[in-house]
């Protein structure tokens, strides 16, 4: 493992708070600074890439070791996939988690020729 003081994250491009509504069953997940309801309706709209810095900060991730894309899928459909505002249509995009060269080493089994 590693230590939390020790790690960055990039919180990625996802649907953004105004446009990502759920039911109260899936609201209830997220912390309150998180979600607002939309009383007329019942719905709520939830902040993915809020919920998942504070969870990265509550594991002792230093706040300055955090960034958060300004991007939303919603928002910039024309350079990202959005299954909501596509209907079901579906893409792909990219996640890495690494650690850097030099601080761990990898145990390759000799082949034979």
């Amino acid at each position: 493992g590693t230590q939390p003081e020790a790690c960055h994250a990039y919180i990625g491009t996802c649907i953004d708070q105004d446009n990502y509504e759920v039911d109260e069953h899936v609201a209830q997940h997220f912390a309150p600074g998180h979600k607002r309801e939309d009383t007329g309706r019942g719905k709520w709209f939830v902040s993915l890439k809020g919920e998942n810095k504070a969870q990265l900060l509550a594991m002792g991730v230093p706040e300055g070791q955090v960034e958060v894309s300004p991007y939303s899928t919603w928002a910039h459909n024309e350079d990202y996939f959005s299954h909501r505002k596509e209907n079901g249509t579906t893409g792909r995009m990219l996640a890495v988690i690494g650690l850097r060269t030099g601080h761990f080493q990898v145990a390759r089994k000799k082949t034979k020729p």
